[in-house]
């Protein structure tokens, strides 16, 4: 295995054409792009995934559990941490919060030896098993002697198996379609073995074997695997290091290389290879007592975008609770509710067929509260608000940046950091460019472990706490126990009304009689209250249907001038000729006697919903209402819009249900001026605006509707304009809003209520907005809000003029409230570069406010191409400045070929989502980057840490040392102790990297004759 398996570019045409071929078989065997293009069929309808889902709702949730797995115990260490009660403690937890009897029992049962050897060597089980059955001492000494951190009694291989044969039922039961997803809780866990070995705790490779039975039952499935425990599951990755099929992303403590399992094949730079490149994600984190924030950030920078593009099919998570506060393995800070977002945010993908594995976690009372948590999101259940967010760790925002450099030429989905040019690159005058270091120091750690072999005492297997450390996290947990409220534990799911839904046709008497097809027109309500009675919403048990009634002068008042609503009340008493004269006053207004009973109807029906929801009557809400609001000033209409609806329910929530901060998320493709000047100085209000700007020319045509237009006074970075420059913007441009800008910001925000602006005329076929963001993209964006505010989220209708996308996107939305699975979004091209550079602007401009915008301010490397091109042009020529080396990534890089993308994609044939990544032959030959510069002491400076990586036939040259040394090729890359001689681990370079010194640095071409022209 190598890092990225980077090509020389004089390797043989044979030895291309192969790499090629493959990569065109992983397309083909895939059903189209790995990346998540579509299959062959082309997609004729634009709403056919919104339509399908129509009998699509929340399943059944299984549960896997079996006793017999608690006999698996160390015989010789009874205080050993992996132990029976681990699993006895989860199942008390789920019992005592109630959600055992709301799961379907899901039989645990022995794995067959063809399924364990689709993973395994028939002889690493059958070692096992044979040696389960010695003498205690006998099964001491061989785990000793053989293996690391393993220990065996005679139950050991049947908890194995049973956890392996279960958990693939479990799966199939879900890929079926049987459930909806489902929870194993196995021991012993099984991330780190490997093929032909037990490691860390680890006897067979639970979750690898599932996914295997799951590829030979459909070679055409594609899995992601999510591993957020704290420790690498090198044995997964080792197993999937070259299959397209798998996504495979873990977020794991390194220390660059300092923790267990102290491989270098963890560090970010390992990508994956062959047709497999791009599909390794490594996320080391580099410190402990890291928080929420910090793998919300993971999330939301790496995971989701990167699993959106990939599109799965099925989606298995290796659920180690040993990041959460009190392990003593991990000795990171993670509250046990974040379990439940990062599980509930996972289960937007793959019509929500997610399966979660439980893995490690060792401080018992945390590990159950965690897995209870992880449990409620996929039973349905809201995330417990994780309150005030800490500041994001400084090395998990490097951690960040330097996966977004490694994989940014394998996905379209890491467009917002720019690129510098590697070779121009001056550290003394480039602070805005992010080097990204890869730097190991694993080696000594590997070399004692190897001296140590033949003792397994507790103090070298496994860390534990001292009884007064125990108590102090225990009262740690106890604070933040208090957060969780009462009737989040105690009830929940899909039993109780869910959702409130509020309409009444009498809103539809407000029409313009001039004009009777005006795109603001009473078929816009009836049609969406249609689709939602059509797709059987309105009969669900879990939905509440409100009563009407109107908004009250003084509620109207909370934003509106008394004379603007005088004005407005006086309309009932006027001719048609003299409303016909009154809204040509205004802005885009129309007027019939009855527009201002139906303007108090539409406000005073989201009230309800708000009562509702803040009451606790319901949990989220649905407002099919009209007129719209949102463009509605303090002192007069404009825009369709009479009384600002959304603003008013903010300010009502704010002073009649005690919320203290609502976030106002407006979607609707018009700007909505009316809430951004209502609350432009008003920190309690976060306004967040996705609309078309067109530097200025679309309506309402302000230009304080531009990213620079941030709040004012107290509310100063509370309002948030993203301005697209342009039509045609969908769903990979709104994705990446969602994820870089409106997530990260509204978990810093930490709202008590979220209010959508729903305007759908940024839907595909909307004559005013001319967008394409499809149905089912509104409700994912829906999906994901709901991990705010306790859930609480209501959605309120504003424009949009296509009749058939409004009814299906509010739909969309409506059944994401009621938890139902959605059609997956499929990322078919790159976003827009005009909508990248605006969400460049949005978080450059709002970074000083929002913490987590900080990753707009970096750029990153551009690739080795132009270090290389450099090289090759002149094989002498010597570089002045220092040359951060990338390592993640080939000297070749990656390109995207339209040759590549298969005939069948039709009119889909421009994307770039198809990775088509062009390779070329390997090469043995290896570089050294010389550090000349040795500390006073004569000890290795920083640069005497080994590398693992090939970089073709370049070799860099120190400019006081013509070095020209060739780094010796190693075979010993896997410890013994982690491939046991069975594994066959490639022959790989290892280098010396000089590591942010002053030393200056020469690329030479030591193949090349100073005559041969540049390739």
């Amino acid at each position: 295995m190598s890092a990225s398996s980077p090509q020389s570019s004089k390797g043989s045409p044979s030895r291309l054409q192969a790499l090629k071929a493959a990569k065109k078989a992983a397309l083909k065997a895939g059903g189209g792009s790995p990346h998540g293009s579509p299959s062959s069929e082309i997609v004729r309808d634009p709403f056919e995934k919104a339509l399908e889902a129509k009998s699509v709702i929340h399943g059944n949730t299984g549960l896997m559990v079996d006793g017999a797995m608690r006999l698996h115990r160390n015989p010789w260490d009874a205080e050993h941490i992996e132990s029976p009660e681990r699993l006895a403690v989860v199942e008390a937890r789920i019992r005592e919060w109630g959600l055992w009897d709301r799961c379907i029992m899901s039989p645990a049962r022995l794995a067959t030896p063809a399924e364990i050897e689709r993973v395994h060597t028939a002889q690493h089980w059958a070692q096992l098993e044979a040696l389960g059955q010695q003498s205690v001492e006998s099964i001491r000494q061989t785990c000793q002697q053989q293996f690391q951190t393993i220990y065996m009694n005679e139950d050991s291989m049947r908890a194995a198996r049973l956890a392996a044969g279960g958990f693939i039922d479990l799966v199939q039961a879900i890929s079926q379609g049987r459930w909806q997803n489902g929870m194993a809780l196995v021991r012993p866990p099984g991330h780190h073995a490997m093929k032909a070995e037990a490691n860390g705790f680890c006897l067979l490779n639970t979750v690898a074997i599932a996914a295997q039975d799951a590829l030979h039952r459909d070679p055409h499935k594609k899995i992601l695997i999510v591993d957020f425990d704290v420790h690498h599951g090198q044995g997964t990755q080792q197993l999937f290091y070259e299959d397209p099929r798998v996504l495979f992303m873990s977020m794991h403590r390194y220390e660059s290389g300092e923790f267990c399992p102290h491989l270098r094949e963890s560090q970010f730079d390992y990508i994956g290879q062959l047709a497999g490149q791009g599909f390794n994600v490594n996320i080391p984190l580099n410190e402990k007592h890291l928080h929420d924030v910090d793998y919300l950030n993971i999330f939301h920078q790496i995971v989701l975008p990167l699993a959106y593009e990939f599109e799965p099919s099925l989606v298995l998570v290796s659920a180690g609770f040993d990041a959460a506060l009190g392990c003593p393995e991990g000795e990171m800070c993670l509250t046990p509710p974040v379990f439940g977002h990062m599980v509930q945010s996972l289960m937007s993908l793959a019509y929500g067929n997610v399966a979660v594995l439980l893995e490690g976690g060792y401080f018992l009372e945390s590990l159950a509260d965690g897995a209870a948590f992880a449990l409620k999101a996929l039973l349905g259940d809201d995330p417990v608000r994780l309150g005030p967010m800490d500041p994001l760790n400084e090395s998990v925002f490097e951690s960040i940046l330097n996966v977004i450099s490694a994989h940014r030429d394998h996905w379209t989905m890491f467009p917002v950091q720019e690129e510098y040019n590697i070779s121009d690159y001056d550290p003394s005058t480039s602070e805005d460019c992010h080097e990204p270091l890869i730097l190991y120091r694993g080696d000594s750690y590997l070399e004692a472990r190897a001296l140590n072999m033949g003792k397994t005492e507790p103090e070298d297997c496994y860390a534990k706490h001292t009884p007064e450390k125990h108590a102090e996290l225990m009262a740690q947990l106890t604070e933040i126990r208090k957060t969780y409220p009462n009737e989040t534990l105690t009830s929940g799911g899909m039993d109780i009304k869910r959702v409130a839904l509020t309409f009444d046709e009498l809103m539809t008497r407000h029409s313009n009689l001039e004009e009777p097809n005006h795109p603001e027109r009473p078929g816009r309500v009836l049609n969406i209250y249609k689709s939602h009675d059509k797709f059987g919403l309105l009969d669900r048990s879990n939905l509440t249907h409100l009563p009407s009634r109107r908004a009250t002068a003084e509620e109207i008042f909370l934003c509106h001038d008394a004379a603007h609503y005088e004005a407005m009340s006086q309309i009932p008493e006027k001719t048609q000729d003299e409303l016909e004269s009154l809204a040509g006053s205004f802005d885009s207004i129309y007027m019939n006697p009855d527009t201002f009973d139906c303007a108090l109807l539409s406000c005073g029906n989201l009230l309800n919903v708000v009562d509702a929801v803040m009451d606790g009557r319901a949990k989220k809400g649905v407002a099919i209402i009209r007129p719209p609001g949102h463009h509605a000033e303090s002192d007069e209409p404009c825009g369709f819009c009479l009384f600002n609806n959304v603003a008013i329910a903010a300010k009502y929530a704010i002073e009649y249900q005690q919320a203290k901060r609502v976030l106002i998320l407006d979607w609707d493709v018009h700007h909505g001026n009316g809430i951004q000047n209502m609350f432009y100085d008003n920190p309690n209000v976060l306004y967040i605006s996705l609309h078309r700007f067109d530097n200025g020319t679309f309506f309402p045509s302000r230009m304080d509707a531009n990213y620079d237009y941030c709040g004012e006074n107290q509310g100063e970075g509370f309002n948030i304009n993203i301005p697209w420059n342009g039509a045609g913007m969908g769903d990979p441009e709104y994705s990446l809003a969602l994820f870089n800008i409106i997530l990260p910001v509204g978990y810093e925000f930490n709202p008590d209520l979220v209010l959508i602006s729903a305007g759908f005329d940024a839907a595909q076929g909307d004559p005013l907005g001319k967008c394409c963001v499809t149905p089912e993209m509104y409700g994912h964006f829906v999906h994901h809000l709901q991990r705010l505010a306790q859930g609480r989220v209501i959605v309120a209708l504003e424009g949009g003029y296509n009749l058939n996308s409004i009814a299906l996107s509010m739909t969309m939305c409506t059944k994401a409230l009621l938890g139902d699975p959605l059609p997956p979004v499929s990322i078919l091209k790159r976003p827009k570069t005009s909508a990248v550079e605006s969400i460049r602007n949005v978080m450059r401009t709002h970074a000083r406010y929002w913490d987590s915008l900080k990753f707009g301010l970096k750029k990153v490397p551009d690739s080795f191409e132009e270090l290389k091109v450099q090289a090759y042009s002149s094989p002498t020529k010597k570089v002045t400045q220092q040359i951060p080396i990338d390592m993640s990534k080939s000297p070749h890089g990656a390109k995207f070929e339209s040759l590549y993308i298969p005939s069948e994609y039709g009119h889909f044939s421009d994307c770039h989502t198809v990775n088509t990544i062009s390779s070329s032959a390997h090469s043995s030959d290896g570089i050294q980057l010389v550090d000349s510069k040795r500390r006073p002491d004569g000890g290795d400076s920083l640069a005497s840490n080994f590398l693992t990586t090939s970089l073709g036939n370049l070799q860099l040259d120190n400019s006081t040392s013509e070095a020209t040394r060739t780094s010796p090729s190693r075979t010993d890359y896997y410890p013994f102790q982690f491939g046991n001689n069975n594994y066959s681990s490639p022959s790989v370079n290892t280098i010396t990297k000089t590591v942010r010194t002053n030393s200056s640095c020469a690329v030479v071409d030591t193949t090349k004759k100073t005559d041969e022209p540049s390739s």
